[in-house]
């Protein structure tokens, strides 16, 4: 074969090359809506170490683009949850959970104004499916 008709391109190939480095880490604000929470709740969490950012990719300007490592965001909800989170799991709203959580003795742990609530997971699905709190639908504790 003669000129073009020579090139032969394998697309997964040049996927897999664009896309290798970008796969196992999250643009920031897709982290946030992971956690169910926002940008200045990712924000906290890396500045506490808690997750991970990682300078990525070379942008078509020439900057690198940041992102939370995928290990990082599962190492986080292995062990903490978000009321985000934990609103979406049964269909519930937020701000009925705010409300109801502390009369279960369920309490957020300290974190900066504004930040969101931040919950630990141990014991948390049991203290909810022992509660009296009203459930619109099954709970899905994967999605906590």
């Amino acid at each position: 074969m003669q000129g073009l008709a020579a090139i032969y391109i394998d697309l997964q190939e040049v996927r897999t090359a664009v896309a290798g480095e970008l796969r196992d880490a999250v643009p920031k604000l897709k982290t946030a809506k992971i956690l169910g929470g926002s940008l200045r709740m990712v924000d906290y969490l890396l500045s506490t170490g808690e997750l991970a950012l990682e300078k990525r990719g070379l942008s078509l300007r020439g900057h690198t683009m940041p992102a939370v490592t995928r290990a990082s965001i599962d190492g986080f909800l292995a062990e903490h949850t978000t009321l985000g989170r934990l609103s979406r799991a049964p269909g519930l709203s937020f701000q009925h959970l705010r409300f109801e959580l502390p009369k279960l003795e369920i309490r957020p742990r300290p974190v900066p104004k504004d930040t969101g609530q931040i919950y630990t997971r141990a014991g948390l699905r049991d203290v909810i499916l022992a509660s009296d709190l009203e459930l619109p639908g099954p709970l899905h504790w994967d999605r906590m």
